[in-house]
């Protein structure tokens, strides 16, 4: 899932075989002709403006993105990025319903220990399958901690991307594509759903 070339790859590839083409074509037009030195000079000058107003632009739009970043993630690495899957330890950031708090020996615990579920071999195969996974039940019937618990032991070495609303998805599209292996966490689908602004 990774990209070749950094987040400008594609975009340069796409207007490099598109000014290649077209000076090709206005060279093999003029060949012969006295006036091509300097259409062939401006054509070079142009070619160079194009691209170097295209990478400012992305440049722009990346530092933006950056910027915009770590509002977008709702549980940044301590760098702003993306953490991995086996760092997580707290099920509550996550979106699990905490219990009651209990102390014990001045440990405060919000979470019970984990109880395993009779839908968890079909989830575990979903998540082996990789692909979209929907887990569907009543309120505070325990699918987030299943979800989480699952993703800790079948991927540990994941990046977890939980987009803090739906607008921040756009803002990480590209991070997504500079990682290989990553979870992308939708806990509440339904703050995702609906017409953009």
């Amino acid at each position: 899932m990774g990209t070749a070339g950094g987040p400008y790859g594609s975009w340069l590839r796409l207007v490099a075989m598109t000014l290649v083409s077209a000076v090709i074509g206005l060279l093999a037009a003029l060949w012969g002709s006295e006036a091509w030195a300097g259409v062939l000079g401006a054509t070079v000058a142009a070619v160079v403006s194009v691209v170097a107003v295209g990478m400012q632009t992305e440049r722009q739009r990346q530092a933006e993105a950056a910027r915009r970043r770590p509002r977008a993630l709702e549980i940044p690495s301590p760098e702003g990025r993306f953490p991995l899957v086996r760092d997580l330890h707290d099920p509550v950031a996550v979106g699990v319903h905490p219990a009651e708090t209990i102390e014990q020996g001045g440990v405060v615990d919000r979470v019970p220990a984990y109880v395993t579920r009779d839908m968890e071999p079909h989830l575990h195969a979903a998540l082996r399958r990789g692909g979209f996974v929907l887990l569907v039940g009543e309120s505070t019937a325990g699918k987030t901690r299943a979800a989480f618990e699952a993703i800790r032991l079948l991927h540990p070495d994941y990046y977890f991307v939980a987009p803090s609303a739906r607008e921040a998805v756009e803002v990480l599209l590209d991070d997504w594509g500079a990682v290989d292996r990553f979870v992308v966490w939708l806990d509440d689908l339904e703050r995702f759903l609906g017409p953009g602004d």
